[in-house]
């Protein structure tokens, strides 16, 4: 009988990095109630675009993610295809 770990990890992703075409990146950002959310999310989604090193597909996409105290917690999700310099990328974007 296989252990619960065992288990669970049948059902996890695995990612090849020697194999993917594109790795993701996230970045999260906390905004203001105040802030309209299409507001936020063409905002997070044009900085995506003008960062070098990431790639137009798949494309960047927006998520709400939390609620803490007065503002909405966001999820940028951008790929790049230059795992070498992801540390780099998320920096610029961010």
């Amino acid at each position: 009988m296989k252990k619960p770990l065992e288990l669970a990890l049948l059902f996890e992703p695995i990612v090849n990095f020697s194999r993917s075409e594109t790795y993701a990146m996230f970045v999260d950002v906390s905004v203001p109630f105040s802030v309209p959310h299409g507001r936020v999310r063409d905002v997070l989604l044009e900085a995506a675009r003008k960062t070098a090193g990431i790639v137009e597909a798949p494309p960047p996409e927006v998520y709400g993610k939390d609620v803490t105290g007065s503002a909405i917690e966001y999820q940028l999700l951008a790929y790049t295809k230059e795992p070498e310099r992801m540390k780099q990328i998320k920096s610029d974007l961010v």
